[in-house]
């Protein structure tokens, strides 16, 4: 398995997508009956395979996350070929919440009232997995998918 299963939740939301998954794979409705009763094993392959395809295929269209605590704002663009970090940090007793969005509000409206209070940084990294994988490893850390906005907003500071 490249990156996890869905839950039960998830895969019943994507039931139509799943049935079309099995037809494709030459699976009838009656053959599935038959598997789930009777190959637990292969049920578990084919709800991994699924499940596979669809974080692929949703990892595929991210562009940008961010990772947010108190004291850090970290802020990725996923290109094709590598990963660009806007970071914001302040010390641990600093007064300033980066995860409150009115803090981050009044940083980006005047960057310079906050100087020597954050450090700035930027940097990059080429992909050492797949795209895809860099993703959800950010992504399962805590990151979240977000758009562009905040990215170009603090990489421009």
């Amino acid at each position: 398995m490249k990156y996890r299963l869905l839950t039960l939740e998830e895969l019943k939301e994507l039931e139509p997508e799943f049935v079309r998954f099995l037809a494709s794979n030459q699976i009838t409705a009656d053959d599935w009956v038959a598997i789930k009763t009777n190959n637990t094993t292969k049920v578990d392959e084919l709800v991994e395979l699924f499940s596979d395809i669809v974080l692929e295929k949703v990892l595929s269209k991210v562009k940008y996350a961010e990772q947010r605590s108190s004291d850090s704002l970290l802020l990725f663009n996923f290109t094709d070929d590598k990963i660009l970090l806007a970071g914001l940090s302040t010390q641990k007793d600093s007064d300033i919440d980066f995860t409150q969005q009115e803090c981050i509000a009044k940083i980006a409206a005047n960057p310079t009232n906050f100087s020597g209070q954050i450090n700035y940084f930027k940097s990059e990294k080429t992909y050492i997995k797949s795209r895809e994988e860099e993703i959800f490893a950010i992504l399962s850390a805590g990151g979240l998918i977000t758009d562009e906005k905040l990215f170009n907003t603090m990489s421009g500071i």
